[in-house]
Formats: C-alpha cells, structure tokens, sequence
C-alpha cells in the first residue's frame, strides 16, 4: 500500500462524517433522543447488566458525583436505575431490578456525557464517531532501545478524571449556543421557574414573553438584556432596591459540540464532546496521538483557519495549561506527524523517547528527563548517532559522540539529531580516600583515608586488638602502581596496638593482623552412619562419643546405639600393617531414649564401653551402625485394573504377587490377565500371571520388592501390525489366526523387511521372535493386545560378491593342500 492509499484511507472515515454531519443542520446538533436512537442503532447489542456494572466502577467517580452530572444534564428520571447499578457496585445483598430499557438510556446518557465508551461500537466499520486505526508503523527506535514514547501512557487507559465537569456553575466566559438548557427563575410578587431550551437557531421561548436569542451571549450579557424584555411583563422586574420581583439566570443541561480529531491519532474521528472540553480533552477522548504522531504540536483549525497549538509536554511537565484552550462547534483537531524523536537513559530520573523541536538541544532532553540522577557522571554523556544523510561517507554512517556536561553547562548549546540515542553513564564503583583493616581487630571493614593517617591510627579506629592476636603480628600490603604489584611491610604490634614501624598510610592500603590460629592446625574428629547430620566437626578437648553423637544431630530411627564404633590412628605404627584400633562403644540404658530388649546383655556384659566415658581424640572416626533387620518402608506401585489402586507396603519380605493384588481387592472385570505387567530396576518382567493364579506361590507367583511398579491393563482385543509391511494397521484379534494370517491382512511383508526376525510383543510387554530350522518356520502365538514388528533386512555393506567368495574359499583350499603336503 502506498503512502498516499494510506493517507487516504486513514481521511476516508472522517470525510464520510463530515458529509452527514454537515449534510442538513438537524444531523449536525443531535438532540437527546436522536443521539441516544444513534448510539442504540450503533451498539448492535445491548450492555449486558455485568458490562454496566464493571464500567461505572471504573470511572474513578462516586454515587454523588454521578448523580450531580446527570442532573446537571437534565437526566434526573435516570437517577433511580443509577442508584441500583451503584448497589450492585457495593455489593448490596438486594439490588432493585433494573429493565433493559431502563438501562439502555442511562447507558446512552453517560455515553453522551462522555463518561464511558461503547467498546462494542468500534468492532463496526464506522460503528462509533470514531474508528479504530490500525496502524503498521514500527516504532524503530522503541524497538532498539526498549524504552516508552513519554507521555503516551497517560492516553492507554480509558477514565473518567480527564473529562470536563459537566455539573456546578460554569465560567462568566461560556457562550450560550443551540442544545443549551438555560434556567429562569422568578421570585417575589409571582413564583415561576422554567426550563428554557436553546433552540438549533439560538433562541429561547419563555412564556408570555415571546423569542429571545441567546446564541453568543454570555449569562452576564443575556441577563442585562432580559431586564427589558421581563419588565414589560412583569411590571415589579426593576433595576435596584425597589424591584418588587427578582430573576435569575443559571445553566441546566450543557449542549454537546461535535469535534473531529484527525491526522496521527489513535481512533480518529468525530467526537460530541462537552462545551467545557479543551484540547487536552478530545485528545485523551480519542486515546492520544499513536506512535507516529506529536505530541509538541496539537493544531486546532477553526473555519478552515489554524485556531491555536498546543503542546503537550507543557502540560506534562509543568503542568502549563495556558495553550489548552476550549474547542468549539465543528472544530478540527489535527495531530501531525511526530518532529525528530530521541531517547536517553541510564542515569536520569525518567528514561524515555523525546519529541524535540527546532532549537532544543542536549540540556533541553536532560531537562525533559527529569535530570539526572545522583549517581550520574556528568564528565562523559554518550551519543550514539546515525548521521544525516549529507553528513555520511562510505563506511562512516553511525558515530559514537561523547559530551562533556560541565561545558554545556556553561551556555554551549548541543544540538540533537532524529534517531539520537543518550545514554549517562554512573559514576566509578571504586571509592577512593580509602584504608581497609581486616583480621583480629574489633571492628574490622573499611575506613576514610585522612591525611596523616598511620596504621597505629587505623588499629586504634578499628577499636584495638582482640585477645587472640597472634604475637602483635600485622602485614601491610600496598599497590604498586607503576605494574600494579603489592609490596609486604611486616608490622610488629604490642598489646595496646602500637606499631613498630608506623608509616603513613597511603590510599587502598590493606592491614592485616593475624591471629593465634593463623600458625596452628585445627583438629576434627568424624562421626557417619546413622546420625542425622553425619559430617567433619571441630575437635575440643574432653569431648566424648556420647558428645560427638549429639553434634551430629542424634540417632536416626534405624540406629543401633548399642553397636557404635571409635576408629583410632595408629600414630607409631612404623612397620606394621595396622594403621588404625576399633574401640566399641555403647550407650546404655537411660543414656539415650532406647529400649534395650534383653536386659542381661548390657553393655558392659558384651565388653563394650559406655559412650560417656571414652573420650575422643583429634582425628577419631566414629560410626554408628545401622540396626540389624531394620528396612525403612518402600512401597509397592500397584495401578490399573485392579479394584483399590495405589501403593502398598510390604506386610513381609515373602510377599507375593498374588497376596498383593488380593489386598488390593483384586482384579476388575475388565482386566487383561495375560497383560499383567510388573517393572523392576525400571527394567519389565514379562511375568504369567495366569499361571500365578493358578498356582499361588509357584514359580510364577514371584516375590514383590520395594520400589516395584505392577500395572494391569484393560483387556485389549486388537492386533497391532507395524514396521516393513504394506500396510501399518490395527486388525481384531481372531482365536486361531496366525502371525501370517495377520501379515497378509497388512498386505503382506516388503521387499525390505525381514520376515525371519519378526518380533511378537505380548501386553505383559513379553516379546518372541519368529525361528527357523532348515525349510520350517516357527511363529509365536498370536494373543489378543499383541503387537507384530516387521523389522528391516540388515544392510551389508558392499553386498553379496560371488567372485571374491569364491577367490577366499580357494586360497583356504590351497593353504590347507599346502600344509597336508608338508605334514606328509
């Protein structure tokens, strides 16, 4: 599509609502009723009650303030069906019903008021005054750097707080125009009130009075010129203290003025929009400008004439609302496309693409960015450009440019090309004017460098030695910058931390001061087995088996206390082969929570010594066995056909196959018994749970172990033919058909296929291969769940070659004559 279809059709459907609307006078100022018969026509369908609801909670606006505007509009009948709408918003227990009718019209009235959109109207071609663009443009640079356009975001959600107030009194400037509602009250000698209507000529009629016009004229300008017109009616309507009957003047229900917004917008089209509505307004109306358009100049054209501009960074930024002036009457709002757009990030307070205008430069983005953060260096702000095209040369097409900031600063001014990208880097991570100290001080970390500062100085700062320093020692490492090496000072410390030498201290400077267990090797004794928490701990003197045992967490539940053991070194064994002495150990009843089931065999009766009482040394290993005969619980998986499906713990180690399905309730009417399945080591037995049936505890009949899978299929009357045949396909199991029977219903075995090696897989997942001896072929049976694999011929390489068959059987021959010959 060329850029002109595009600009055509993007104009199209506002060419078409400019025709209607300025076809006759009567379609150009819709009534109440007319607009309300539109939007009906328009919808297609009706709000749904739920609809209704979710989009009067979303306006962000109270009962009361709705309310206001509805009867600032003249739509009081509609307050009832509002306030039962807002009882299913609170949740009330007992909401009035509400009629479809009912709901219709206060749909069509907040819809005219502008409060909320009629979602469904867009999914027609020209369903609303406003249609949905569907626009292919491709936001490149947001795409490069993953950044927002700033300031669309506050047009992506539709809400009621940007609208105009269509309720309270409005400014002394407001012109009266055709579809206003102006009211007239008279108080004193009579007491009348009326409702006046603009009429689409701009007059009003009141009673007994005749036409005024109004068109034009402000409230201020109308009740000065009613002054006469009233008075010759009403003859106490004076000027001054002696009138004898007074009037006022206020606004009722506000007309709506029809807008089109055009160009570079997200929904372009016509739009009915309050009288207060300003430029800002009927933007956000039409969801702001898309990713093409301005955001710097809003045109407003007026009787083909350019009204104003606005810019709406003034407003974001400043909140400048000085150039949002009202819209009128069949006003043009008008988004071009977007002037020269850059973006900065990294250091600055709001990372974004910018629109920039003629005569705004670096300082300019900075400022639209917030300004820059309290992290950023402000020595280095880079530019990544790709250069106009008058600019570039072969191979030079994209730049890097760096700016320092603290020149603009200084009035340069720097300016920016379209597609710019900014980014302000953070200052370094390295901290200067710094001393570290670390080891057996008090407070070890990092410390200010302050001039004089030595490293008796830094000692006393970290708070002193700790009682565990080692000999006053410390090390003093610092950077040689000229190959970025470190050179060792040894410095010696006395108990109050005075150091000999003491040099001054220079930036990045490390002290280390070392402690008692620097030079010293730190002993462990190892306890394993079934402990809770078996591992290598530190040694302490006067620690005990008994000790060691409540380090390590405590017995697990399969701990045997009275079978525990020391491994001991053998420090001087030189020239024999034991390297280590087994001390056994046990805890006696009362020791430890255990239950000792022959009292007589107490530890000492079985030449054990009591854990409390031997005392470990560094380096000792000590293990606590497991109990004898103690298996922790394993179950048995046990699905499929069978009545209670699940897992099962062993009730003995002899338990069956056969004694598991009984307690499970054994099997469904529709299991397949010859398909029973049972997996071990994730490897499948082909098992014959029939003749386990038959003969409980036979062969057959195996015993289940922990971590054992069985599966029992549902029967399965079908014959699976698959692999190197004609025809892959599923065939009914036959009593009395044979394998061949079954290849020939699948056309039979290819030319590639080996017959000989076809294998038959049962649904217990047995398989068997079809055998061969001289001219007779032997096939297994064929059961109901099989599956029939015809695999294919085995590919030698080269082939058959006959001649060099023959050339190696006559070279055997010659070689076997020769030896006879020599034998001989």
């Amino acid at each position: 599509m060329t850029s002109d279809t595009r600009m055509a059709a993007r104009w199209l459907p506002v060419v078409l609502l400019m025709i209607g609307s300025f076809g006759s006078t009567s379609s150009a100022l819709m009534g109440q009723d007319a607009v309300q018969q539109e939007i009906q026509r328009l919808m297609g369908q009706e709000l749904t009650e739920e609809e209704i609801v979710n989009r009067i909670s979303t306006l962000g606006l109270s009962r009361d303030d709705l309310r206001n505007r509805l009867s600032a509009m003249g739509y009081d009948e509609m307050l009832p069906t509002l306030d039962a709408y807002f009882d299913r918003v609170e949740g009330a227990v007992n909401p009035q019903a509400v009629s479809q009718q009912r709901s219709n019209e206060l749909v069509a009235a907040l819809s005219e008021m502008g409060l909320i959109t009629l979602e469904r109207e867009r999914e027609l071609e020209f369903g609303r005054d406003s249609i949905v663009l569907d626009s292919m443009a491709i936001d490149s640079l947001g795409l490069e750097t993953g950044l927002n356009v700033f300031g669309r975001s506050i047009f992506e959600d539709i809400t009621a707080q940007f609208q105009p107030l269509t309720f309270g009194p409005v400014d002394p400037g407001y012109l009266l125009g055709p579809g206003d509602q102006v009211q007239l009250f008279l108080t004193g000698e009579i007491e009348l009130a009326y409702n006046l209507d603009v009429t689409r000529e701009g007059f009003v009629i009141i009673p007994d009075v005749g036409q005024v016009s109004v068109n034009g004229l402000t409230l201020t300008t109308l009740r000065e010129n009613l002054y006469s017109r009233l008075s010759s009616v009403y003859s106490g309507v004076q000027r001054g203290p002696e009138a004898t009957t007074r009037f006022h003047l206020s606004l009722g229900r506000l007309r709506t003025n029809q807008v089109f917004l055009i160009g570079e917008v997200t929904q372009p089209g016509a739009y009915q929009m309050s009288p207060a509505a300003t430029i800002f307004n009927a933007l956000y109306s039409a969801r702001g400008p898309n990713m093409e358009g301005s955001m710097r100049s809003v045109q407003v054209r007026r009787a083909g004439r350019l009204a104003g501009e606005l810019d709406v960074y003034d407003y974001l930024l400043r909140g400048d609302a000085s150039e949002d002036f009202r819209i009128e009457q069949g006003d043009f709002v008008f988004v071009p496309l977007a002037g020269p757009q850059v973006s900065i990030e990294g250091e600055v307070r709001r990372s974004a693409i910018y629109e920039i205008k003629s005569g705004e430069g670096l300082l300019d983005l900075i400022e639209f960015s917030g300004g820059l953060s309290a992290s950023a260096f402000s020595g280095k702000i880079q530019i990544d450009r790709i250069l106009p095209v008058d600019q570039r040369t072969s191979g030079r097409e994209r730049v890097l440019v760096d700016v320092d900031l603290d020149d603009l600063n200084s009035g340069q001014f720097f300016p920016l090309y379209d597609g710019d990208r900014v980014f302000v880097e953070p200052v370094l991570e390295e901290r200067t004017s710094r001393v570290a100290v670390t080891g057996q001080v008090q407070r070890t970390g990092d410390y200010q460098l302050v001039e004089g500062m030595t490293v008796q100085d830094l000692i006393r700062r970290s708070g002193g030695l700790r009682r565990d320093a080692f000999g006053q020692v410390a090390h003093l490492e610092r950077m040689n910058y000229a190959d970025s090496s470190y050179a060792l000072t040894q410095i010696n410390l006395d108990s109050e931390g005075r150091a000999n030498p003491n040099p001054l201290l220079q930036d990045f400077d490390r002290i280390t001061v070392f402690g008692n267990a620097a030079l010293s090797t730190r002993e462990s004794v190892y306890i394993g087995g079934e402990v809770k928490d078996p591992s290598t701990y530190e040694f302490a003197e006067g620690m005990t088996v008994e000790d060691i045992v409540l380090i390590g967490g405590g017995f697990t539940a399969n701990a045997d206390p009275l079978t525990v053991e020391v491994l001991r070194r053998i420090d001087d064994a030189v020239m024999s082969d034991q390297i280590s002495n087994v001390i056994h150990v046990s805890f006696g009843p009362g020791s430890v929570p255990f239950e000792v089931n022959d009292l007589d065999e107490t530890p000492l009766a079985l030449g054990r010594e009591l854990a409390s009482s031997v005392q470990l040394q560094a380096n000792d290993r000590v293990f606590v066995r497991r109990l004898q005969n103690r298996r922790s619980f394993e179950d048995v998986i046990l699905t499929g056909e069978v009545l209670r499906p699940g897992n099962y713990s062993r009730l003995s180690r002899d338990e069956t196959v056969t004694q598991l399905v009984a307690r499970a309730g054994g099997l469904t009417a529709q299991a397949d018994v010859a398909g029973f399945r049972l997996t071990r080591d994730d490897l499948t037995l082909g098992l014959d749970f029939e003749a386990a049936l038959t003969n409980a505890s036979g062969p057959e009949d195996i015993r289940v172990f922990p971590g054992d899978s069985i599966y029992v299929p549902e029967y399965n009357p079908i014959v699976t033919i698959e692999g190197a045949v004609e025809f892959e396909s599923r065939a009914r199991w036959v009593d009395g058909l044979s394998l061949q029977d079954y290849l020939d219903q699948a056309g039979g075995v290819r030319e590639d296929g080996d017959r000989g090696r076809t294998v038959v897989t049962y649904a217990n997942n047995e398989r068997r291969r079809s055998g061969k001896f001289l001219f007779f072929r032997s096939d297994p049976e064929v059961k109901p769940g099989t599956v029939i694999t015809v695999p294919e011929k085995l590919e030698v390489d080269g082939g058959f070659n006959v001649d060099q068959w023959l050339t190696r059987v006559l070279s055997m021959a010659t070689v076997l004559v020769a030896i006879n010959g020599i034998s001989n």
